[in-house]
């Protein structure tokens, strides 16, 4: 972004949505990864860039939630562990969550594979 120029742009976030809203969605970072996990498991996922961009995420859920999602499962990436960084941004979206009316999870796995989409990867080659 160029938001300290005149005349500059500013830098918005963005929302995909990999599948139909249903009761219960992933969220994750990322569209790609969405459609990955869309994929190989048929669950329906909303993707941020990352954890910071909750301003349009706020907007869709309070949608989402008006057809009928009542439930998120967070899958950021396992990296969050180690980046201090995150969990400042982790509660200020969970508090969104929460004005919103959303209930939410944390979907965890091998914390060798960074995202869920190179986890779910890894099971669809083993079988």
């Amino acid at each position: 972004s160029s938001t300290d120029r005149i005349e500059g742009a500013g830098a918005k976030g963005w929302v995909h949505t990999a599948g139909p809203v249903r009761r219960e969605m992933l969220l994750i970072e990322g569209g790609l990864k969405a459609d990955i996990v869309r994929h190989y498991t048929g669950q329906s996922l909303v993707a941020i860039p990352g954890v910071n961009m909750i301003t349009e995420l706020e907007k869709v859920l309070t949608e989402y939630k008006k057809q009928g999602m009542e439930r998120l499962r967070t899958c950021f990436d396992m990296d969050f562990i180690r980046n201090h960084h995150v969990p400042e941004a982790y509660e200020k979206m969970l508090k969104v969550l929460d004005e919103i009316g959303i209930r939410y999870t944390t979907y965890l796995w091998d914390p060798m594979y960074k995202g869920l989409d190179d986890y779910m990867q890894k099971l669809g080659k083993e079988g």
